[in-house]
């Protein structure tokens, strides 16, 4: 495989524009081997080291990109955490495509204030038998913290109210597209905002990691268009969508 096409997505003039194009010249052997780690679907399986190895790879490949006469934004992006090399995968025609995850650029003011209601999650530990879960950001002295009040129904929307209450601390401000949320001593959680509506009417975020993702909107009756859209744009990122669990909602 001597050349391969692939979409890239360059920075021009502080925004984001496809640039596609053909990398031509022979691809280090270790790139070559390693393009199968990338495969989204195996994230869930994959282990810390299958991880590291696939980062570094992906490193090398964009640092391969750049010698070949390319513009390096992306190995950029990767070292910064904003795109995972985990979402290099093979395309039908056995070529490589890169997905985009980049994080949104977001007002922190109009987003970390009000409820999001979760309507869409992979199940873990804390949310088993949860439905209508709200999480309900309020803005604190400090721009970079805002409190954190995630709540949900057990099993029905009458069933009794589960709470957990925490700070959040914004962690890459003036982006604000990634949160920590201390909730007890020991107990935290960090994701990252990976689509937002232009409007903020709904936004996707996923951990660090990618192994979990959730849809949110401000109403709780989005609409089943909408809902489709999204659960559409989060498997064209590589996720098994099958394991979305999709919980009642409140009316509006």
């Amino acid at each position: 495989m001597d050349g391969i096409d692939i979409p890239l997505w360059n920075d021009e003039g502080g925004t984001l524009a496809p640039d596609p194009v053909t990398l031509s010249g022979p691809m280090p052997r270790a790139v070559r081997r390693g393009l199968p780690l990338f495969n989204p679907p195996a994230l869930a399986t994959a282990s810390a080291v299958q991880r590291r190895v696939a980062a570094d790879l992906g490193l090398a490949f964009w640092d391969w990109r750049a010698r070949q006469g390319g513009a390096c934004s992306a190995v950029r992006w990767m070292q910064a955490g904003l795109m995972g090399p985990d979402f290099i995968h093979y395309s039908p025609s056995g070529g490589a495509e890169v997905a985009r995850l980049l994080l949104a650029d977001l007002d922190a003011a109009r987003f970390y204030t009000g409820d999001w209601h979760e309507i869409a999650f992979r199940p873990n530990w804390a949310t088993d038998g949860c439905v209508a879960g709200i999480t309900r950001y309020t803005p604190k002295d400090k721009p970079t913290e805002v409190g954190v009040r995630d709540s949900c129904r057990e099993k029905t929307l009458d069933g009794n109210e589960k709470v957990v209450e925490g700070t959040g601390y914004i962690l890459d401000p003036p982006a604000s597209a990634k949160i920590r949320v201390d909730y007890f001593p020991f107990i935290s959680r960090e994701t990252w905002v990976a689509a937002l509506a232009d409007d903020y009417s709904w936004f996707i975020s996923v951990t660090p990691d990618f192994g979990e993702v959730n849809i949110f909107t401000r109403n709780p009756q989005p609409g089943e268009k909408l809902i489709s859209d999204l659960t559409a744009k989060v498997k064209a990122w590589g996720y098994d969508t099958s394991l979305l669990v999709f919980p009642v909602q409140p009316p509006n």
